[in-house]
């Protein structure tokens, strides 16, 4: 498994575990009756679980299992992968804080920039990793 990939998946588990205990905390604290607190973090619960975890797990797990062209060199891609590593991350991060009222809005316009730029710059590397079909080096066993 690539290396990169193996930090998207363990970055994705860290957002799993931090906005399930956000969101335990969100429910705690609504029930008790605090809802300004309640209220205030439950963007940062829905960016980290939507985003933090759930597409860069598919992201990590795509880079794993995405089928490598003949002379592919993963040093070569691996710079093009950390930016959308560290923007797909960053992006997280700013969206949710813009979500907080004592902070400005536009942060979570330029957190979601940086979080489609990251898709975009993905979805760029793995197009290039598709093959066709090679109906010649299929094999039927009878």
């Amino acid at each position: 498994m690539p290396r990169v990939s193996v930090w998207y998946i363990r970055a994705a588990l860290v957002h799993l575990v931090s906005g399930a205990f956000l969101g335990a905390f969100y429910l705690t604290f609504k029930a008790v009756g605090w809802p300004g607190f309640a209220l205030s973090h439950l963007p940062v619960h829905q960016e980290q679980m939507l985003v933090g975890w759930l597409v860069q797990l598919v992201m990590g797990v795509a880079l794993w299992i995405l089928p490598r062209p003949a002379g592919w060199e993963p040093r070569r891609s691996a710079p093009a992968l950390w930016s959308v590593f560290v923007l797909l991350n960053a992006g997280v991060l700013v969206a949710a804080l813009g979500g907080d009222p004592a902070l400005p809005a536009s942060l979570a316009w330029i957190g979601r920039a940086a979080e489609a730029l990251a898709v975009v710059l993905f979805a760029l590397h793995a197009w290039n990793r598709q093959q066709p079909y090679r109906a010649r080096s299929r094999r039927v066993i009878v």
